[in-house]
């Protein structure tokens, strides 16, 4: 919409916030589209929470802005005045907390507490470990089949990152998402692991050529997906690997398509249009929503985790993964359960309809060595 309109939105919202103010309250703004509010007596915590849910609520109108109607959303950062802390103290705690409202979602307010800076402290600490780990080759990938829960036999191959000597590891690799996320080096890691097990598929198919059958299913986050000419990568590494198109199952999640998914879905109807299949990765997770089974796009709906594993504790996890599986088989797509980790979960799946699914009840990730029996046995097995 322009420079101008920009600008025409930072004073509407500079107004909106003003109008939050009580006396002795104070207003800056710090920065492209940051603000700062000083509130005055607010030490009781039930007042704090009644002012920020008002500037929240201050964002709830449309903003006008000529024939332009736009809607905004706030994240609000909150650090409450101690003794001893400076200003710089309090902005830099406010601007922590405000990280954690925003990955909350849209509207929320977060106010820091001591521990969070600590977290913070770590998480960079450990993120520094990651760079150095990628030079001197500390990380590994193994492979992970997914397989039918009922006769076993695997279809896919997914890849695991797994530290090369775990026991002189910088911290657990379950941590590795938690770690990276939102990180410079997470697109560098991630292009790690899509070449390495590119590497170990070609290895495989050179060594047990009936695996050609299985598919390789590569996540891709918003990066990837926001990447010029993916296309005409990905149709090199088809080339490459010597694999059809449709040996080949990109999966990304709802949180990687993001606000704007029609940006992130161009790039998806075009890996589609070359025949590359595609799954909507940790389906049924907190950000889940049906936006992006408006069209036929995704051949899979990858169950999140937690879907998986709230099965053990009653309540509705039952009645979701029906559900979800229903919706799969509706839109002739595969549900594919993740987290099927001891037999009591993969039994539960199996009766509700899941026909496939990836976890340590089912397969572990293994390096090539152990893969390559694991899979010879199988398949002979099936006599397929």
């Amino acid at each position: 919409l322009g420079h101008a309109t920009g600008d025409q939105v930072i004073v509407l919202v500079a107004e909106r916030l003003k109008s939050s103010l009580r006396s002795g309250d104070s207003l800056a703004r710090l920065g492209a589209d940051e603000f700062a509010m000083m509130l005055d007596d607010v030490g009781d915590p039930g007042l704090l929470n009644t002012r920020l849910e008002r500037v929240l609520a201050s964002f709830q109108g449309p903003f006008r802005i000529g024939r332009h109607s736009l809607r905004l959303s706030a994240g609000i950062g909150v650090a409450v005045g101690r003794d001893g802390a400076s200003p710089d103290d309090l902005l830099r705690d406010a601007d922590t907390a405000v990280s954690t409202a925003m990955q909350a979602g849209p509207n929320r307010y977060h106010i820091f507490e001591p521990a969070l800076h600590a977290r913070v402290v770590e998480r960079l600490a450990l993120q520094a470990a990651v760079p150095d780990a990628l030079d001197n080759d500390r990380f590994t990938v193994q492979l992970q089949p997914i397989v039918g829960l009922v006769d076993g036999y695997p279809i896919a191959l997914r890849p695991r990152l797994r530290w090369r000597d775990p026991a002189t590891a910088p911290f657990p690799i379950e941590r590795l998402r938690e770690v990276v996320h939102d990180a410079d080096v997470a697109f560098r890691l991630g292009e790690w692991v899509l070449a390495t097990a590119q590497r170990e598929y070609t290895n495989l198919m050179r060594y047990q050529p009936a695996a050609g059958a299985l598919s390789l299913l590569i996540p891709l986050d918003a990066r990837h997906l926001q990447q010029a000419g993916l296309v005409a990568r990905v149709s090199a590494l088809l080339d490459q690997l010597g694999m059809p198109a449709v040996n080949l199952m990109v999966a990304v999640s709802e949180e990687a398509l993001g606000g704007d998914s029609e940006l992130a879905l161009r790039p998806l109807r075009q890996l589609r249009g070359i025949g590359v299949r595609l799954a909507l990765a940790r389906f049924g997770s907190r950000a889940s929503s049906l936006a992006a089974l408006h069209e036929p796009l995704f051949d899979a709906l990858i169950l999140s985790r937690g879907l998986s594993q709230g099965l053990q504790v009653g309540g509705r996890g039952h009645t979701l993964v029906r559900g979800v599986v229903a919706l799969a088989e509706a839109l002739g797509a595969r549900a594919i359960a993740t987290g099927v980790d001891t037999p009591e979960i993969r039994d539960a799946l199996s009766e509700l309809g899941c026909l496939y699914g990836i976890g340590t009840a089912l397969a572990q990730p293994m390096a090539l060595e152990h893969l390559l029996p694991w899979l010879g046995g199988r398949l002979s097995e099936s006599g397929r």
